[in-house]
């Protein structure tokens, strides 16, 4: 399981199907202390949904009052940044997650 420090506070990272039956790729759940991404978009996706969310949990904590359109400017304009200088810690948080475990609800399945 990955965990990231946003705060001061433990959150879990991890790949969640029930996300692609509300039509997103991710969620940001400050009650579960979770970050779901969306296992059945691409890698790339992904990669900015994990950014999006860490950029909402900083607008939760930090207070900003940020609109979601800015999250999504600023998700987008990082992401690319990021990938074109190199900079790949994403792809690192998300190639430690179990790819064969994913969490539906309260229950774990394993996908075939």
């Amino acid at each position: 399981m990955t965990e990231l420090d946003l705060y001061g506070f433990k959150y879990r990272v991890l790949f969640d199907v029930s996300v692609d039956d509300h039509g997103i790729s991710g969620e940001f759940r400050q009650r579960r202390s979770e970050i779901a991404i969306n296992p059945r978009v691409s890698k790339q996706e992904q990669e900015e949904t994990l950014l999006h969310e860490i950029i909402e949990a900083l607008n939760e904590f930090g207070c900003f009052d940020f609109e979601h359109e800015t999250i999504s400017r600023l998700s987008h304009g990082l992401f690319q940044i990021f990938k074109t200088n190199g900079i790949d810690f994403l792809s690192q948080i998300l190639n430690s997650l179990d790819p064969f475990w994913q969490i539906i609800g309260t229950n774990w399945f394993k996908l075939n």
